[in-house]
């Protein structure tokens, strides 16, 4: 009896390899998908529109059939930070993030991506600051460092800093990236998690969009209807679907390697970029991603030791 009882925690851990892998491969899609979707005449925040409803559609149809990790209990206090969380966090980054990704050159998104890809070192700082209230350890220093210097690495032969407007959409990513890590650390710090908080999120994300398509009067959804159901159905498979294998993959207590798998994202993402939208990928970024990696890895290995020391 005790051997089966041990052999539920390893085989749940070994599903959780599969869900993460899943989710990793589908956020590896989504930059292409939003360059496609640009290519196409969509604007930002028509796009962010389209995404948040097919999330919403697509969390709201699968919410009443998962397990704990939708079962969010929502009270007054919870669904308000939740909301707030979804305003001030989740939609703030993807208006950030789109925003760059549509308006930079093609020579300019792959750095764009790069500058995205610092949100785990955000993160790690800000859970060591604000939520763990600690020192910064100098490896989680140091990673921040060598990723920084892989951004600056992962311009393509292309992009020139002598213009404010090729400097201007790596910024707001990086910007983007900040506020992620603080909307991550803010749901560590509230407990404010599960697929029913990232339904509210998408909620949020699709009136405060829709509101400003109306307001602006710069909507045109209509105009390519194929386009508008493409990202849409794109909310759907390469938003919600990876987030819902991302929680089903933390309900089962993924291993920290495991989790260390999306260190990967980076390449992944640029290699789906080249092969499919074409974007030029010069030799610099190949360098960056190896530098952005191996700062995630440092500042993750200086983590690692303080959670050793705090279950010793």
């Amino acid at each position: 009896m005790s051997e089966q009882l041990l052999a539920c925690p390893v085989r749940r851990r070994s599903s959780a390899l599969g869900w993460i892998l899943g989710s990793l491969v589908l956020f590896s899609i989504t930059p292409s998908i939003t360059v496609f979707l640009a290519r196409r005449g969509l604007s930002a925040f028509e796009m962010f529109f389209l995404y948040s409803l097919g999330s919403v559609i697509f969390l709201s149809v699968i919410n009443p059939f998962i397990g704990r990790a939708g079962r969010t209990k929502m009270d007054y206090r919870t669904l308000s930070v939740a909301i707030s969380l979804g305003l001030f966090g989740y939609t703030l980054y993807y208006c950030l993030y789109l925003v760059a990704m549509t308006r930079a050159s093609a020579t300019g998104v792959p750095m764009v991506m790069m500058a995205n890809y610092l949100w785990p070192l955000f993160t790690f700082l800000l859970m060591a600051i604000w939520v763990e209230r600690r020192a910064v350890r100098l490896l989680e220093w140091v990673g921040l460092m060598i990723s920084a210097v892989g951004v600056y690495f992962g311009r393509s032969s292309g992009i020139t800093f002598d213009r404010l407007d090729n400097l201007q959409w790596p910024l707001l990513a990086l910007a983007g990236a900040f506020v992620w890590g603080w909307f991550s650390s803010a749901t560590q710090k509230w407990n404010i998690q599960g697929i029913g908080s990232i339904l509210i999120y998408n909620i949020v994300a699709m009136v405060v969009s829709g509101i400003w398509l109306a307001v602006s009067g710069s909507g045109h959804l209509f105009d390519h209807p194929s386009t508008s159901l493409i990202a849409m159905i794109a909310g759907m498979i390469f938003i919600a679907l990876p987030t819902c294998l991302y929680f089903f993959g933390l309900e089962r207590q993924p291993t920290a390697g495991q989790l260390a798998l999306f260190n990967l994202a980076p390449i992944l993402a640029l290699v789906v970029m080249a092969l499919w939208q074409k974007v030029p990928m010069g030799w610099p970024v190949w360098v960056g991603v190896v530098l952005i990696i191996s700062g995630i890895g440092l500042a993750r290995m200086g983590r690692q030791v303080v959670a050793n020391k705090t279950t010793s």
